[in-house]
């Protein structure tokens, strides 16, 4: 009798251990195993999806037709402006007004875009506020009908941001609108895109005692960014470039 009573006990520890195991088991199972089969799912369907990336056949010919990059753009104002940019902008400060101008002037005619004034302070270099690299370039171009632009003969003057130090491939003679400009523009900014020291105590002041250098349209050496020295009072444009 002592020795099926301790048989049965032993058979009934040795059952509970097993149930133990088993709903351990159980509890495992139903815990990482859909997260398993959703996984091997998903793995399954990227695998038979033609146009994943790895396996999209059409992948080369996308990049082949995409066509070369866009070149953005670059005017020079229809309007003119005193030197005190800082105010005719309200901007913080006399660069920040000058983008406003650039910016204005742009939507006035539907250009769209965001825009930067080629413009040096004492502080900072006109080639340092440009903050945008494109590999299609800046162009020149005209805008004949508002929204509808044009670019003038496919005529790139910068190949990129670096070239903006050099000199433009073609004048910068386009005005953003309709035609062809002769004209003077505010820069501060001697060839080599660095900042000049006569800049109207950064393009703050309309002072006959102060002055400011300017570009030409006219000229495709380095006139184009430092051809004339010009009292505060008088008027320029502004070059606007696309960021």
């Amino acid at each position: 009798m002592t020795r099926r009573e301790g048989l049965g006990t032993k058979c009934i520890f040795v059952g509970q251990v097993v149930s133990r195991r088993w709903l351990l088991t159980l509890l495992v199972l139903l815990t990482f195993a859909p997260a398993a089969v959703l996984s091997q799912a998903v793995g399954e369907d990227e695998r038979d999806d033609p146009f994943a990336a790895e396996d999209n056949p059409f992948a080369d010919y996308e990049d082949e037709y995409a066509g070369p990059p866009k070149p953005m753009r670059v005017f020079v104002t229809r309007t003119s402006y005193r030197a005190d940019l800082k105010t005719q902008g309200k901007g913080k400060t006399g660069a920040e007004g000058a983008d406003n101008l650039c910016n204005l002037a742009a939507r006035a005619v539907n250009l769209g875009g965001e825009w930067k004034a080629w413009l040096s302070t004492s502080t900072e270099d006109a080639a340092d506020r440009l903050i945008t690299e494109n590999e299609g370039g800046w162009a020149l171009f005209y805008n004949t009908t508002p929204g509808v632009n044009m670019l003038a003969d496919e005529r790139i003057a910068f190949k990129n941001r670096h070239a903006f130090r050099t000199v433009p491939l073609n004048k910068l003679d386009w005005n953003g609108y309709d035609s062809k400009i002769k004209a003077s523009y505010w820069t501060g900014t001697a060839i080599g895109g660095m900042s000049h020291s006569s800049n109207c105590k950064d393009w703050s002041t309309l002072e006959d005692t102060e002055e400011g250098l300017a570009g030409s349209t006219e000229h495709q050496d380095y006139r184009w960014t430092e051809a004339s020295v010009i009292k505060c009072s008088e008027r320029a444009h502004l070059l606007c470039v696309e960021q």
